[in-house]
C-alpha cells in the first residue's frame, strides 16, 4: 500500500436482490463468501440503485449522478465521454485502474476512465436496443431487446453458457491481474529497486450473474433440491389488480405469453440460487488470490449490484419496477482489521439509512484523497452522490447530508411509455410520474401491498414528497419528449450504422504478451521464476 492509499477490489454483481442473501434473512441460498464479508464489514441495509436497470445504474454509478442528469435513459443510451466517473478520479489519485468484466458501455468510449480493460463486455455497445415509446403503447416490442417470461419457461441447470463463459474469462483475468499485482509486490521486497514500486489498485470485477436467463450451473444446482427452494411470499397479482406501471409491465413483459406454472417458478428460483453459488465461488477464488499473493491485508472491497431481481414476487420477474426487490441492493465494504483500523472504519456495522449507489464516487474519492481534501476539492461540477466516509468511520454528525435518509430513483426505459421516478425518505416510498402518485410505508407495509397516498394521516407526508420530487423532475412532460427525440435519433442512427460497411464500437481488448511469460529481458531466469511465485518466502538460496 502506497502511502495512506489501500488498494481496492470493487466486485459487482448483476441482478442480485439483498432479499436473496443470508445476511439479509433467506434461508435458502448458498453464498459462504459473500456471507462472511457481510459478517465482517459495513453492510447499507437500504442500498438502492438509481435505476432498475443494467446501464443507467451502472452509468449513475460511475458518474455520481442521476441518470437523467447524465441522458442515460435505458440500455443503448450513449455514456458520453465527457462524462468524470470513479475511474477518472482513482486513476488521478494514483490509482492503477482496471476493469473486467460486465459494464454495459454504450458508445465510442469504451474505457471512461480506466488504464486498462482486460475483458470484452457481455452486451452490445450500439444503439441497437434503444426502446421504442412510440410503438411500445400499441404493444410492439424491440425485437432485438425486449425481456419476456420465456426465460421464466425455460428455467433449468446448464453445463455450459455464454454467461458462464464469460464469467470465468473475468475471474480468470481478474486472477492473472491480482497475481501480477503481488508479482510487484514481491520485486520490491525481494530486490528493492523501482521496478516492484508498489502503485496501489483499483479493481472492478463486473459479473454477469445471477443475471437471467435462469441457467443454473449444474454443481451448483445440485447443492439445492426443489424441497429447499421457496416460493414467492406475495403470489400472482392479476392485471386488473395491479397499479398502472405493473399493468404496463404484464402488458410488455407477460401478457399470458407464456405458462408460468408452480414448476417453472420452482425451477428459476433454483437457478437464481445456483446462479448466486457460482458466482460466489468465483467471488472467492478472487478473495483467496489476494490471500496468497500477500494483498489481503491492504485491499478495501467493496460489493454491490447494479439491481436486483423480483423473482416472481407479484408475479413479476427481473427488474424494470421501484418495488424493493428490484430496486434495492446489496452493498458492503469490507477490509481486514489492520486496513480497517487504518481507514477507521467502524466493522463490523450495519447502516440503516437510505443510500444509493451514486454515493459510490464521491465516498471511494474521500476514502483516497490527501489528508485535508474532500471529494468536493477535487470533482469538478455538481454531483449528486453523498460521501459514507463519516457513516463507514461511525462519525456521522447531525449535519451529515447521509442522515437526509433521502434517495431519489428514475426509469425511462422499456415498458412504461414516459418516465417513472422514486422518492424514498425514511420508510415512505413515494413514485411520481404523469400518472396517478403511489406511496408505500414499508415499515407499515414492508411487502408493498398498499398504496396509502390518499389516506389523511400520510397528507403532510405526500405533500413533503411530491415537494421533493417536483424540484428534481420540475418538468416530466418536456422530458418525456427530450427522451423520445433521443429514442427516435438513436434508432435512425443505429438504422444507418447497420447499412453497408459496419464500425462497431464493442471493445476488443489486447493483450500485450513481451513480458507475460519468461522472456530474455536481462533477468536471469531463475530469479525471474523465484519472484512470481507465492507466497514470497524471502531470499533465495544460496548454498
Amino acid at each position: 500500500m502506497q502511502g495512506h492509499l489501500p488498494n481496492v477490489l470493487f466486485i459487482q454483481l448483476d441482478q442480485l436482490a439483498p432479499h436473496a442473501l443470508r445476511y439479509h434473512g433467506n434461508k435458502v441460498s448458498k453464498t459462504p463468501n459473500i456471507d462472511k464479508l457481510m459478517q465482517e464489514g459495513v453492510v447499507f441495509s437500504n442500498a438502492y440503485c438509481n435505476s432498475p436497470i443494467c446501464s443507467p445504474s451502472r452509468f449513475s454509478m460511475m458518474s455520481g449522478q442521476l441518470p437523467t442528469k447524465i441522458q442515460a435513459w435505458d440500455n443503448a443510451a450513449e455514456f458520453s465521454a465527457n462524462i468524470p466517473t470513479f475511474a477518472h478520479v482513482m486513476r488521478m489519485q494514483g490509482y492503477h485502474t482496471v476493469l473486467a468484466g460486465k459494464m454495459h458501455f454504450v458508445g465510442a468510449d469504451q474505457l471512461h476512465g480506466f488504464e486498462e480493460r482486460l475483458t470484452t463486455d457481455v452486451y452490445p455497445a450500439d444503439f441497437g436496443w434503444t426502446p421504442n415509446w412510440d410503438e411500445e403503447a400499441t404493444g410492439v416490442r424491440n425485437p432485438l431487446f425486449f425481456e419476456t417470461l420465456v426465460s421464466v419457461a425455460e428455467a433449468n441447470w446448464v453445463h455450459s453458457s455464454m454467461q458462464l463463459d464469460f464469467d470465468e474469462e473475468v475471474a480468470f483475468k481478474v486472477r492473472r491481474k491480482l497475481r501480477e499485482m503481488g508479482r510487484r509486490r514481491t520485486a520490491r521486497l525481494h530486490r528493492g529497486d523501482s521496478e516492484g514500486t508498489d502503485r496501489p489498485f483499483f479493481i472492478v470485477a463486473s459479473f454477469t450473474e445471477p443475471h437471467d436467463p435462469y441457467s443454473g450451473p449444474k454443481d451448483f444446482w445440485d447443492m439445492y433440491t426443489d424441497e429447499e427452494i421457496d416460493m414467492p411470499s406475495v403470489p400472482f397479482i392479476p392485471r386488473d389488480e395491479r397499479d398502472f406501471h405493473s399493468a404496463r409491465v404484464y402488458d410488455c413483459m407477460d401478457n399470458g405469453d407464456f405458462d408460468i406454472t408452480e414448476e417453472r417458478i420452482r425451477n428459476s428460483r433454483h437457478a437464481y440460487y445456483a446462479m448466486m453459488s457460482y458466482v460466489d465461488s468465483k467471488i472467492g477464488e478472487l478473495l483467496s488470490t489476494l490471500e496468497q499473493e500477500g494483498l489481503a491485508q491492504d485491499t478495501l472491497v467493496v460489493l454491490t449490484s447494479d439491481h436486483g431481481d423480483m423473482q416472481g414476487e407479484r408475479g413479476m420477474w427481473f427488474k424494470e419496477t421501484f418495488f424493493e426487490r428490484a430496486c434495492r441492493v446489496p452493498l458492503v465494504f469490507h477490509a481486514e482489521p489492520r486496513l480497517a483500523m487504518k481507514l477507521g472504519l467502524g466493522v463490523p456495522r450495519e447502516v440503516s439509512y437510505n443510500v444509493s449507489l451514486v454515493d459510490l464516487m464521491p465516498t471511494f474519492t474521500d476514502l483516497t484523497c490527501k489528508p485535508g481534501q474532500t471529494w468536493k476539492d477535487i470533482i469538478p461540477g455538481r454531483i449528486d452522490g453523498r460521501s459514507l466516509k463519516a457513516v463507514l468511520q461511525n462519525a456521522e454528525t447531525d449535519s451529515d447530508p447521509t442522515k437526509e435518509d433521502l434517495i431519489y430513483v428514475e426509469y425511462t426505459s422499456e415498458m412504461i411509455p414516459g418516465g417513472w421516478y422514486m422518492v424514498k425518505k425514511g420508510y415512505l416510498k413515494f413514485i411520481y410520474s404523469t400518472s396517478e402518485p403511489l406511496l408505500f410505508d414499508l415499515k407499515a407495509d414492508p411487502k408493498e401491498m398498499n398504496n396509502v397516498v390518499d389516506q389523511a394521516e400520510y397528507k403532510e407526508s405526500v405533500a413533503e414528497l411530491l415537494a421533493l420530487a417536483k424540484a428534481q423532475w420540475p418538468d416530466l412532460t418536456q422530458l418525456n419528449e427530450i427522451i423520445l427525440q433521443s429514442q427516435r435519433s438513436r434508432r435512425m442512427i443505429h438504422q444507418a450504422m447497420m447499412s453497408g460497411k459496419t464500425t462497431a464500437w464493442d471493445f476488443q481488448p489486447f493483450e500485450d504478451t513481451r513480458n507475460l511469460y519468461i522472456r530474455n529481458n536481462g533477468q536471469a531466469l531463475q530469479d525471474l521464476e523465484y519472484i512470481c511465485r507465492a507466497p514470497y518466502r524471502g531470499a533465495r538460496p544460496t548454498k
